[in-house]
């Protein structure tokens, strides 16, 4: 045993080593002075130490230390080092009572050691000792808590404990973990994320890569140093948010609807990136694009939106790593329009572009001017000729919807055309009231009066003489049949007036002559 006397308020001090009233060794005044004992047999003993003044009486109070003397110095146990900042790292060790330990410290190595500070251990409770100056962002530090024998100057080594000099660097779509430490006794390295447990490796790196992070992340690792004994070595938290320069996939399909005042586009998006926000742009004609709008889902409506500026559109977005992907396909509507010659309807339409794979045909779609669907045409050009025989309704209009070939997709619809046909109005140059059967009326055909009038929601008809004579009058579509007040009218030129009403409310007049013939009677 080792008695070190640090108190100075006595000229010297009595010690007895084994409690038997005799004192074993005298300390001289000053401080920390020490004196030395071995005992002849192991077990409980007791030290007392008392002070005293030369000349005065030896009459002071004894402190009283017990202890068990052994055999051989107990080692240490350093439980865990724990790197706490860029300049220190906390060790918590297990010592033992009454032992005297030395902790000693090798840098970027698990073999040359120096002391840097002595521990005289009061109890065998965990204790934590902290080490500061040091750069532990480029060195890594190992570490021993060395129990000290005083009476033949040997000691014996702790465990040994090393930190890691961890450095984690953000590459796209990876974060790096890269570490330095002595790895003599370790079982293994356990990393943590975002405080809590992730992976084990026994390597000195580790690569977290996607899709196990998402870029714009924030992320913290730890690296813990498992040793055969138990012991851990933790390392300082290294923090930092993913990255990735990867350019997402382009926008390649995309489908508008035409409105009757509005556009409503579509598309599709790669799955493999994450879109933060998508840019509209718009160009009219043959002119240079620019944003119009933008859009946090795989939808927009372009309001209001006119067929007649002959508008493309291109999407385009950033996704959630603040990369921008490149310019989506062109996607031109469909422009449809139509014309009426002769209640023949012509209809011409523009291609759809916006689809990858592209058009697989068009669909014409008839309607009512209710809009009850009618019928449809199906071709692969551009226009359509509908020559149908419709004598029921005299406004129509007409859609044209793309279908893609990939049947995933939306299909793309044109805006509407709405054709008026003008009223059936065929009105004889000659009739024969003869009685024949054959055209013995004006202005119609027996048995034919739908043809003749189609369309046509009312009407009224004049019959004048050359000298302007008023000889007939209807307006219940009644034909005339060559007589005034009952008595058939000779041969002759007669002019004619109706006033026409078509099934939309349009007014119409319509004048002409009509000879009278009698011939064959």
């Amino acid at each position: 045993v080792s008695v070190k006397v640090i108190d100075t308020k006595y000229q010297q001090y009595f010690v007895d080593f084994d409690n038997n009233g005799t004192v074993d060794n005298t300390i001289p005044a000053g401080g920390a002075q020490t004196t030395t004992f071995q005992y002849p047999a192991l077990g409980a003993q007791t030290i007392t130490v008392r002070g005293h003044d030369l000349n005065g009486a030896d009459n002071c109070n004894k402190q009283t230390n017990s202890f068990t003397a052994i055999a051989a110095l107990p080692v240490a146990t350093v439980n865990t080092l724990t790197v706490v900042d860029t300049v220190s790292i906390k060790l918590d060790y297990t010592p033992s009572a009454n032992i005297q330990y030395k902790a000693v410290v090798a840098t970027d190595n698990a073999t040359t050691f120096q002391q840097f500070q002595s521990i005289n251990s009061s109890s065998n409770v965990q204790q934590s000792l902290t080490l500061a100056s040091l750069t532990t962002n480029d060195k890594y530090y190992c570490f021993r808590i060395n129990a000290y024998d005083p009476c033949n100057n040997t000691s014996a080594p702790s465990n040994t404990i090393c930190s890691t000099d961890f450095e984690l660097s953000l590459v796209s779509d990876i974060n790096k973990l890269n570490w330095r430490t002595s790895t003599t006794g370790v079982t293994g390295f356990s990393i943590k994320r975002n405080q809590s447990a992730y992976q084990t490796t026994t390597n000195t790196f580790y690569d977290d890569a996607s899709p196990a992070i998402t870029c714009n992340t924030d992320y913290c690792y730890t690296i813990i140093t498992n040793d055969a004994n138990g012991s851990q070595s933790i390392s300082l938290e290294k923090c930092g948010k993913s990255i990735s320069t990867k350019s997402p996939t382009a926008i390649q399909d995309a489908s508008a609807i035409v409105g009757d005042t509005d556009l409503n586009l579509s598309w599709i998006q790669d799955p493999l990136f994450t879109a933060a926000e998508y840019s509209i742009v718009r160009a009219s004609g043959s002119g240079s694009f620019s944003k119009i709008g933008t859009s946090n889902s795989t939808d927009y409506t372009d309001n209001p939106y006119n067929t007649g500026l002959n508008y493309c559109y291109q999407i385009n977005y950033a996704d959630a790593c603040d990369n921008l992907s490149a310019d989506g396909v062109v996607i031109c509507p469909i422009r449809a329009f139509g014309s009426n010659s002769s209640n023949a309807i012509n209809l011409t339409w523009s291609a759809y572009t916006g689809w990858k794979a592209g058009v697989k045909r068009y669909r014409v779609d008839k309607f009512d001017a209710s809009g009850t669907f009618l019928r449809s045409f199906n071709t692969s050009q551009l226009t359509l000729s509908d020559q149908s025989n419709d004598p029921e309704h005299q406004v129509v209009s007409y859609t044209v919807t793309a279908e893609p070939k990939d049947a995933t997709l939306t299909e793309s619809v044109s805006n509407k055309i709405t054709i008026e046909q003008e009223p059936s109005l065929i009105f004889p140059t000659a009739f024969s009231p003869n009685k024949d059967n054959l055209n013995d009326v004006f202005p119609f055909k027996a048995g034919q009066l739908e043809d003749k009038l189609r369309f046509v929601e009312s009407m009224t008809l004049q019959i004048f003489d050359r000298w302007g004579t008023l000889l007939f009058y209807t307006d219940k579509n009644e034909p005339w049949d060559g007589t005034h007040d009952g008595k058939n009218m000779p041969e002759s030129s007669y002019i004619w007036r109706a006033n026409i009403v078509d099934q939309v409310g349009k007014s119409y007049t319509k004048y002409g002559s009509v000879a009278l013939l009698r011939t064959g009677k």
